[in-house]
């Protein structure tokens, strides 16, 4: 979501267009390339089974051409000088940032795949994995498997192998069918895939409280979702 200048915030679940970033790198498709439909339009769900905590990054912007410190606000800005270096060459002065990531989280996403074109590509994937910044790696299992449901029901049923009491929220990025269970959408700003961090769009949120079953680990997980069939949910 929007995070400029010197503080970078973070959010307690991910971004439509960061699950499409993830696809676009398993696909191998770079920045450069149009993303196809079964990325664009994806339909998804994401379910929160732990929140984990914030990490507070200490940031610097590398010394570069002075442009480059367009997205930093007017006062800080300000504070960009340049500097002489040997040779008679210049370069400008790092500016500190702070800069917030997710540690320690499980999230479970949720994405319609009739023609199983997602799974296949998640489970082998041309381009690495990270959330928010390479150090960031996410961590094994990835993809858990498939399921022949909706996807609202696949929120609701797959296990989860955390050990809590409680329920978990779950968020879904289209208008559900059972209105009545869930919050009244939230509107967030998105950035769609392909435009530059000056354009956004609202896009619509709606979150439900659910207590799935509980396994033991998450290979019990992965067995009981890895069944085969001509399943069209992949998580």
């Amino acid at each position: 979501s929007p995070s400029k200048y010197r503080y970078r915030q973070t959010e307690a679940a991910p971004t439509l267009s960061s699950i499409q970033g993830i696809l676009a790198a398993a696909a191998g498709i770079t920045r450069e390339q149009v993303r196809p439909d079964w990325i664009q339009n994806i339909q998804l769900a994401i379910r929160l089974d732990k929140p984990g905590s914030v990490l507070r990054d200490f940031h610097t912007i590398n010394p570069a051409n002075k442009s480059i410190y367009r997205q930093l606000s007017p006062r800080d800005r300000s504070k960009v000088r340049i500097v002489a270096k040997a040779g008679g060459t210049e370069h400008t002065v790092p500016v500190i940032t702070e800069r917030y990531y997710r540690q320690d989280q499980v999230i479970l996403g949720f994405i319609n795949d009739p023609d199983g074109v997602i799974f296949d590509t998640l489970t082998a994937p041309r381009f690495a994995f990270y959330a928010g910044r390479k150090a960031c790696v996410m961590s094994f299992p990835f993809v858990l498997g498939r399921m022949m449901c909706g996807l609202e029901h696949a929120v609701e049923t797959t296990p989860s192998a955390i050990q809590t009491d409680g329920s978990f929220e779950a968020i879904l990025f289209f208008p559900p069918k059972q209105l009545q269970k869930y919050r009244e959408p939230v509107l967030r700003p998105e950035r769609p895939a392909g435009q530059v961090a000056e354009q956004y769009l609202m896009q619509e949120r709606h979150s439900v409280l659910v207590n799935p079953p509980r396994l033991s680990s998450w290979w019990d997980v992965m067995s009981e979702l890895m069944t085969g069939g001509d399943n069209h949910v992949a998580v």
